[in-house]
């Protein structure tokens, strides 16, 4: 299982690098609430409470789906990162 601040680098870099990207809308819509508090705990802007933490755990699992993925332990955010861009083709 990935460890939840890396959860956090990967989804905070996702709604970083692609939050604006056409052909993601429905995720980022959808995760409106733990893309950003991810990205807030990636950067050490904030500290999330238990249910900010749910709503990062809810991204996670709707991410994992999307990549048609399972949590495997993943460390670093190229890694789904890559799957995730590799979705626009």
């Amino acid at each position: 299982m990935t460890d939840f601040f890396n959860k956090c680098e990967i989804l905070g870099s996702l709604y970083d690098d692609y939050r604006d990207h056409q052909g993601y809308d429905e995720f980022f819509y959808f995760n409106d609430l733990g893309l950003p508090l991810a990205y807030y705990a990636k950067e050490r802007l904030v500290s999330l409470t238990d249910k900010a933490k749910e709503y990062v755990e809810l991204t996670w699992q709707d991410l994992l789906e999307k990549l048609d993925t399972e949590d495997v332990g993943f460390e670093y955010s190229d890694e789904l990162l890559d799957s995730w861009k590799s979705i626009l083709n």
